[in-house]
């Protein structure tokens, strides 16, 4: 599926562009007829041919898209956001729910019927290209000598280097050749008898022009072609348009500078063929002179009048058929963009990786990025790839904490601020309510370089709620968690409550289940910050690496006796490692800006 819908949109692309084209190629022969030689209508297909066979449309400020474009394109205003949240996780979908919601991937079953009857329409055309030629090669018959001589004649004086294999039998409907590597030369039993030996002079001559011409490859190009586009009917039209144009054009090559009586003689051997042989049978891998109806008067008409070209025409019709295949192959030159204009799409994760010892070992993350430092700060960049499997690594590890994922979309030269907090509220030695923001702050300022190299100026910050201090003059440090095992298989815990400005204190039974809570008061609370600034340079789609200063929390582990004495004390200690990741991708001014996440708290503005 990954090469079927690049080749499906390439596919598309030249379907249009040809069928356009196709268009403009059928008004300026209706223009023309009759004014020019039949050679240059039939030359007047080759952009076509060239569009559908272009791999791949170049870029050019003169292509069609271009010329056609009356100003520039008034670029989207995306206001910046200064801020985003954390967006809260989704509830688990039935699987059948997720089958109903899931968007039909029509596209796909599009590419897919595509290539079907792309698939279809070669087999049977092969097949019955196939079983065709099986049946008059079976059916052959020995030719005459005289008529074997006179193919070999005019052989030498149409110009071919050998003698083409030649077939007669009575399953051929009419004079044909066909075959790529080696032609062969199709003739009805009653050629001989139905035609004079003049007439017979002009009928090989012409299927023998075909050869020369190369017109069997294109033939067989065209009807590869046509087996890619099945779908189109106007390419269709086209196609069997200019299988008529060739057929005119090869009239013209044979009779070259003959006079009018060689002019008359070869249109009414065209009528003679016309009620003598069928054109039942011939599928497209064949390539003949017989024609009926329109076509076939057509084909007389540019015979009996030859047309008076000027000497401009040819000039003008050559440099027509160059602009028109470069206009068909060509798309519209994407503008330099103008850094000022670039928008940047930031989006981040707060990451903290919790280990139970101090003096943490340095290879948290992998990439060889971390070295031991004192102060925190810049670590590295990452790839798009490498920032991959280092998430998906650190989703594997326990300890692993996400704390927030905000992102932003702004502008190049536009500072930008990053706020996921939680306004904590608590009253002052006045009675007075004071506001403190918990929670992650990023406050950055991008700007992109000619060369869309990205530097950013990046300051992130963490602040936590520690706990409560008590009111009369106590030691302003946080309050540590505290633990005691007792001797029956109960627990004491004692935590900070940072909603109610108090310290619970829990007892649970030996299976973990709350027996009582009290509630201690304080008033003053203890905030913690960490942060970190850096200024780096990044391409589209990198990644910074950055490491806030690590802290290191203690827990207080007590066993105790029946008697409330002291067995066994024990702090264990917990570092926490935060690390965030920021990365930058450039936004086209003209498309859609991201969708902003739905609110996961309070987002302050």
């Amino acid at each position: 599926m990954n090469t079927l819908m690049p080749l499906f949109d390439w596919m598309l692309t030249a379907s249009a562009r040809a069928s356009v084209l196709a268009v403009v190629v059928l008004i300026v022969q209706a223009l023309l007829r009759h004014r020019v030689p039949a050679r240059w209508l039939s030359a007047l297909w080759l952009p076509v041919l060239v569009v559908l066979l272009m791999p791949v449309f170049p870029e050019s400020s003169w292509s069609m898209s271009s010329i056609t474009r009356l100003g520039p394109v008034k670029k989207m205003e995306v206001p910046v956001m200064k801020q985003t949240t954390v967006a809260l996780p989704m509830p688990p979908i039935a699987s059948g729910e997720a089958a109903r919601s899931a968007p039909m991937p029509w596209r796909q079953i599009l590419a897919v019927v595509w290539l079907t009857g792309v698939v279809s329409t070669v087999l049977i055309g092969l097949g019955s290209y196939g079983h065709t030629l099986r049946r008059y090669k079976r059916s052959r018959q020995p030719l005459s000598e005289g008529l074997q001589r006179e193919i070999a004649g005019m052989v030498r004086e149409v110009g071919l280097r050998r003698v083409p294999r030649v077939w007669m039998s009575a399953a051929v409907p009419s004079p044909a050749v066909t075959g790529l590597l080696r032609p062969v030369l199709l003739l009805p039993a009653q050629f001989e008898q139905t035609l004079t030996v003049h007439e017979a002079r002009l009928v090989l001559k012409h299927e023998l022009m075909h050869i020369k011409r190369g017109d069997l490859l294109v033939n067989a190009l065209l009807c590869l072609l046509l087996s890619m586009h099945w779908f189109n009917p106007l390419l269709w039209f086209a196609f069997l348009k200019a299988r008529f144009d060739r057929e005119a054009a090869c009239d013209a090559q044979v009779l070259g500078g003959e006079g009018q009586v060689e002019r008359v003689a070869y249109g009414h051997t065209l009528l003679k063929v016309e009620t003598s042989f069928s054109h039942h049978g011939l599928s497209l891998g064949f390539v003949g002179i017989f024609q009926r109806g329109a076509a076939l008067r057509s084909r007389i008409r540019f015979i009996a009048a030859r047309p008076n070209q000027h000497p401009l025409m040819k000039a003008t019709l050559s440099l027509g058929i160059v602009l028109l295949s470069f206009l068909g192959i060509t798309q519209a030159a994407t503008p330099a963009p103008d850094p000022k204009a670039l928008q940047i799409y930031i989006t981040s994760k707060f990451v903290e990786i919790t280990e139970q010892k101090a003096g943490a070992s340095a290879s948290a993350l992998p990439f060889g990025l971390l070295e031991e430092k004192g102060t925190p700060g810049l670590i590295g960049t990452l790839t798009d790839p490498q920032f991959q499997v280092l998430i998906r690594g650190l989703s594997k590890r326990k300890g692993v904490d996400l704390m927030a994922a905000p992102s932003v979309l702004t502008r190049s030269g536009q500072p930008a601020r990053i706020e996921v907090v939680r306004e904590f509220v608590y009253p002052d030695n006045k009675s007075r309510q004071v506001t403190e923001n918990v929670g992650v702050f990023l406050e950055l300022t991008p700007k992109v370089t000619r060369e869309e190299q990205i530097t950013l100026a990046l300051a992130p910050k963490v602040v936590e709620f520690e706990g409560f201090a008590p009111a009369e003059g106590a030691s302003p440090d946080s309050v540590s968690v505290r633990k005691v095992l007792h001797p029956d298989g109960t627990s004491t815990l004692s935590a900070s409550d940072a909603v109610r400005g108090e310290v619970e204190e829990s007892t649970y039974d030996a299976k973990g289940a709350l027996i009582s809570m009290t509630r201690v008061p304080y008033k003053k609370p203890v905030f913690s910050k960490r942060e970190a600034k850096a200024d780096v340079v990044l391409s589209d789609g990198q990644t910074v690496v950055m490491e806030l200063q690590p802290r290191t929390d203690k827990q207080l582990v007590e066993e105790t006796d029946a008697a409330g004495r002291t067995i066994k004390s024990e702090t264990i200690s917990f570092q926490r490692r935060c690390f965030v990741f920021v990365t930058a991708n450039l936004i086209d001014p003209l498309g859609d800006p991201p969708a902003p996440k739905p609110a996961g708290g309070t987002e302050k503005r």
